[in-house]
């Protein structure tokens, strides 16, 4: 009978300790509760405009649910650090092992992280897009695909190559379709004898019927001499056309100009040696 009454007692005491802490600590669990409803509701309002803004600066599909994730995560860990402040957790153990922890995984993942950024340049800024041809990192080819860490290319002998995205945010890259035309060039020599003007002449009719040359304005064929050498005279034979009508412009221009100087009859450069004979 003793120890039940004694058992009551120690009963009673606990319920009273549990009274007393819920009483204590009530405003503090509500307060948080609330903060913890109220914050996630402005997080998924910011998310909200923070899409809406990057679909407004029509930044790329694959880039803007990324972002959006990092953002809504790191203010989530946020909320939920400044929660547990609230009750009354001691929150300065966590942050120093976030921290430590972002540390370790920082410098585990560096060379990702440094393609991460790229990539995120890249998507952003824009310096070329899928379908341009492009020359980076001792390659050339059409930029196949644009990825967080990776861009693919393919080269004019199909073969894919994979670049990582920090080599060309921090390398040169060489983007030929840009400005919406590209130069085709052709060098060429012929001799001495032949009449410049009418070399000049007949190349510039020849290229009047090619729908894919510019005919006109400053990028219209243009013929020239580039330099005065021992085996003949250098000439070029300059023609812009669009990106996509490059390489068949490119085989043309030169058939073209060897096509026309052998039909009008305009001699190539030849290796000459004077011999001079004494008696």
């Amino acid at each position: 009978m003793l120890l039940q009454i004694e058992q009551m007692t120690m009963l009673e005491k606990y319920l009273q300790q549990f009274v007393s802490m819920a009483i204590s600590y009530a405003p503090k669990f509500l307060l948080a509760l609330l903060t913890l409803v109220i914050g996630f509701r402005i997080i998924r309002w910011i998310m909200g405009g923070l899409t809406a803004q990057l679909q407004k600066n029509k930044v790329d599909a694959s880039l803007a649910p990324f972002l959006v994730s990092i953002f809504s995560t790191i203010l989530k860990v946020m909320l939920l650090l400044s929660v547990a402040s609230l009750i009354g957790i001691e929150t300065t153990s966590f942050v120093a092992i976030l921290g430590a922890a972002g540390l370790a995984v920082g410098l585990a993942l560096q060379g990702s992280l440094a393609n991460f950024a790229g990539g995120v340049l890249i998507l952003t800024f824009r310096p070329f897009k899928p379908g341009d041809f492009i020359e980076a990192g001792g390659y050339a080819g059409f930029v196949k695909e644009i990825q967080i860490f990776h861009t693919v290319i393919l080269t004019l002998d199909d073969r894919t190559v994979v670049l990582a995205n920090a080599v060309l945010s921090n390398g040169a890259v060489v983007n030929h379709d840009t400005e919406g035309t590209r130069l085709v060039e052709v060098v060429f020599g012929i001799s001495y004898n032949n009449d410049i003007e009418k070399v000049k002449r007949v190349l510039k009719e020849a290229v009047k019927g090619q729908k894919l040359v510019i005919q006109e304005g400053g990028r219209a064929p243009f013929v020239g001499i580039l330099a005065f050498e021992l085996t003949g005279i250098k000439m070029t034979f300059r023609t812009w056309t669009k990106p996509s009508n490059y390489w068949e412009v490119y085989f043309y221009a030169h058939e073209l100009v060897k096509n026309t100087c052998d039909k009008e009859g305009i001699e190539g450069a030849m290796p000459t040696q004077t011999v001079i004979v004494k008696n």
